[in-house]
């Protein structure tokens, strides 16, 4: 990613509920979206948020919510990390 603010969605598609946090890895600071329980009808349950992406690091995204096989949505795989790079 280049530095910015960026619009990101979080969709819940699953059977369980979910939450999203991002997390700069640098300083711990993070951005948290609030759990969704699962859509209803067919379509995914939403929450959107602006995030600031403006400082050059490493940003881990992920599942902060206990359960799964593992014992946590993280240690399931519900994890993901990007980097932003210089302008």
């Amino acid at each position: 990613l280049t530095p910015g603010e960026y619009f990101v969605q979080m969709q819940n598609w699953g059977e369980d509920p979910h939450d999203l946090r991002i997390q700069r890895d640098s300083d711990g600071a993070t951005t948290t979206f609030p759990s969704l329980d699962p859509g209803s009808g067919g379509g995914p349950s939403n929450a959107t948020k602006t995030v600031d992406f403006s400082s050059p690091g490493t940003y881990t995204l992920f599942c902060s919510l206990s359960g799964g096989p593992n014992g946590s949505h993280y240690a399931s795989g519900m994890v993901k990390q990007v980097t932003v790079t210089g302008s």
